[in-house]
């Protein structure tokens, strides 16, 4: 590749980041903390939301699943294990989705009392079992990071939200960054 074909593509690059960067306004960030435990299979993860808006936003609390839904969050992971030789699945995915909208016949409006509720500046943490989004457990080097996909509604709904008055988190997915952290081998009883 000669200069002229590197630079046009590093403009290109940069174009297509600015663009995906100013697309829409985000109103909310997310991130993530791993907090151990003695057991691997207790360890939780908790994940804040934070409104970076000048008004209020309401979303459904998202809950442990597994799948990537609008209003849910994905856990992506890699593991090393700390035997190279281990069998052990280097990659995986997990996900909590949201229990906001139920199959009742509740409007939009009275679900929506439900929601958490986030003035401008405020944060709430959403902690669960790590474990009930990917496995844990074997010795080795943990990096996972979170993607909250915004919730999206029929237009109806839309609609009846906004007269109300009640904003929601802009629409894309919401990245936490990653985070890493390692499950050491149980110590052998034998000297």
């Amino acid at each position: 590749m000669n200069r002229l074909q590197v630079s046009i593509l590093g403009s290109a690059l940069m174009a297509l980041t600015g663009a995906a960067q100013t697309a829409r306004p985000r109103n909310l960030q997310i991130t993530v903390k791993v907090l151990p435990a003695a057991i691997p299979a207790e360890t939780k993860v908790l994940v804040a939301f934070l409104n970076t808006s000048d008004h209020l936003l309401s979303f459904p609390k998202p809950v442990l699943s597994c799948q990537k839904l609008p209003g849910g969050m994905l856990v992506v992971s890699k593991f090393e294990p700390s035997d190279p030789n281990s069998g052990q699945s280097k990659l995986g995915m997990g996900c909590s989705a949201s229990k906001g909208i139920s199959a009742s016949e509740l409007n939009i409006i009275e679900q929506a009392k439900d929601w958490l509720v986030l003035r401008p500046g405020e944060s709430i943490d959403v902690q669960d079992q790590l474990s009930n989004a990917m496995n844990i457990g074997d010795a080795g080097s943990y990096r996972l990071h979170v993607v909250y996909s915004a919730p999206s509604f029929d237009a109806q709904d839309r609609k009846e939200l906004r007269d109300a008055g009640i904003l929601l988190p802009s629409p894309g997915d919401y990245d936490s960054g990653t985070v890493a952290f390692e499950v050491e081998a149980p110590q052998s009883d034998a000297n």
